[in-house]
This record gives structure tokens, C-alpha cells and sequence, in this order.
């Protein structure tokens, strides 16, 4: 083979590889992963089924700077999942005193904390939107619902904060159950039996797509009103909706949801 062809193919293979991130999530931006259920318990449920992007293994990885990354979405989490009494214990003054429970507010406000502390030699944590809280739960686990192979500590089994307002009251937020992996809604100033608050992990963005360190990318929420400084409205996280959003068939009997390529 002559110079002329070889460089001609080279330049080729890297042209390639150039376009095959956007070859591969071009179609479908924000592919759906496993729940993690793979015990069935009636046939075609989800343990049979098991639908969604394969968990890479490892499921998380310890980053030299003392953070925690989701090989999977490429989220960047801080490693103890309850922070706030460990470091910061008099920040804490709502309900019951140091028990790292806050009004959702307050965990807005603990994430500018941080932030303004340089924690870990990162300013850019944010309390995380609904998707990204609950892309943490392991529907096989229960006490917590998270991989059974994971690195945090400090995991508890109550509500944790989002940062997405509900639409309905939006005097009130979403939270997860870590205890197995339920969403409800909580309200801002009080939340939780006793007015106590829910908990605050932590996030950083990472980076998302199959050759950028992790298999899926999680898509916004939706949610485009800011009730507060840092919240869901405010960042808007997540891979940016496909317009249209959803495609009517040829047999005008079945939609293709653009976003997630889900029939």
C-alpha cells in the first residue's frame, strides 16, 4: 500500500471516529438503563424482561479527589451521603438538631456552602434534579436501594432532596427514598414527620455519552421555572429535549419517543 492510500485511510478512520459519539446518540440522546431488578416473579415483568442500557461493571469508581462517579450516567457524587453532619454539623439547626435533615431550602443553601468552601477543589455542586436522585436506586435492593457494590457512606434510609419543584403546589419538591427507592413530594419549608426536613447528597456534573466515561445520558426534567437560586428550574441539567419530541408511526397506531427511543 502506497503513502497516499495509507494516509487516505487513516484520515478516514479518524473522520470516523470523529462522528461515531454523534452516529450513536444521535437517534436516541437519553437511552433508559436497568432498574437492576433481574428476579422475576411473573413472566414478562421486569426481572424477565430486564429492559434498558446493560450497568457498566463497576457501577461506580473512587475518584483520587475523594469524589464518587456513576459509570453509568457520569454524575460525579460526593462520597458521604450525609455530609452535612460529618463536616458541618452546625449548619443543621432544623428539627431535630445535627441529624443532617433540612428544609429544602436550606439544602439549596448548604450546596452554596460548599461551593463557596472550595469543597474537594470543586465549586460547581449542586443539589441534584429528580432524575438524577433517583438514577441512583437498585430496584433489587432495599436498606438502601443502591447497588449492592457501592462506595458511599452515610446512606440513609429516608427522603433525600431534589432540586425539582412539584408542578402541581410548587410550595413543594421531590424527593427519593433511599430506603427503596420511592419518589413522593415533600414540602419546602417542613417535610416529613415532625417538620424535620429531608437529606442533601451532593452532585457534580460529569461527562455522559459512551465515549465519554459512561453509558447513558440523563435528559432534563422539563422543568423550566426557577423558584430558587441552584434549583432544577435554575441549572436545568440533562440532555436538551428533541423537538418534536414525539413521532406519530406510518400505522398511526404507536409513537417513538425521540428522546429516549421508547415505542
Amino acid at each position: 500500500m502506497n503513502k497516499r492510500k495509507r494516509w487516505n485511510l487513516l484520515a478516514l478512520a479518524a473522520a470516523l471516529a470523529l462522528l461515531a459519539p454523534a452516529l450513536v446518540w444521535a437517534a436516541y440522546p437519553a437511552e433508559v438503563a436497568r432498574t437492576g431488578q433481574a428476579t422475576s416473579y411473573a413472566v414478562g415483568d421486569d426481572g424477565a424482561i430486564q429492559a434498558g442500557a446493560v450497568w457498566p461493571d463497576p457501577r461506580f469508581s473512587e475518584r483520587a479527589d475523594g469524589t464518587v462517579s456513576d459509570n453509568l450516567t457520569g454524575l460525579v457524587w460526593a462520597k458521604n451521603a450525609n455530609l452535612m453532619v460529618t463536616r458541618d454539623p452546625a449548619f443543621d439547626a432544623d428539627g431535630t438538631i445535627n441529624d443532617g435533615s433540612v428544609t429544602w431550602q436550606h439544602a439549596i443553601d448548604y450546596v452554596v456552602k460548599l461551593n463557596n468552601e472550595n469543597y474537594l477543589n470543586h465549586t460547581d455542586w449542586r443539589l441534584p434534579n429528580r432524575r438524577e436522585l433517583r438514577s441512583l436506586a437498585d430496584y433489587s435492593q432495599y436498606i438502601p436501594a443502591l447497588p449492592s457494590a457501592n462506595p458511599f457512606t452515610g446512606v440513609q434510609s429516608g427522603i433525600y432532596w431534589s432540586s425539582t419543584s412539584y408542578a402541581y403546589y410548587t410550595d413543594c419538591a421531590w424527593g427519593v427514598v433511599m430506603s427503596d427507592g420511592r419518589i413522593g413530594i415533600g414540602d419546602k419549608p417542613y417535610a416529613g414527620s415532625g417538620g424535620a426536613g429531608f437529606y442533601v447528597w451532593p452532585v457534580r456534573a460529569g461527562q455522559c455519552g459512551s465515549f465519554n466515561n459512561s453509558i447513558i445520558c440523563l435528559p432534563k426534567t422539563g422543568q423550566i421555572t426557577s423558584y430558587a437560586v441552584g434549583d432544577d428550574g435554575d441549572i436545568q441539567a440533562g440532555v436538551v429535549w428533541p423537538d418534536p419530541r414525539f413521532t406519530v408511526q406510518s400505522d398511526n397506531q404507536s409513537v417513538t419517543d425521540n428522546l429516549t427511543g421508547l415505542m
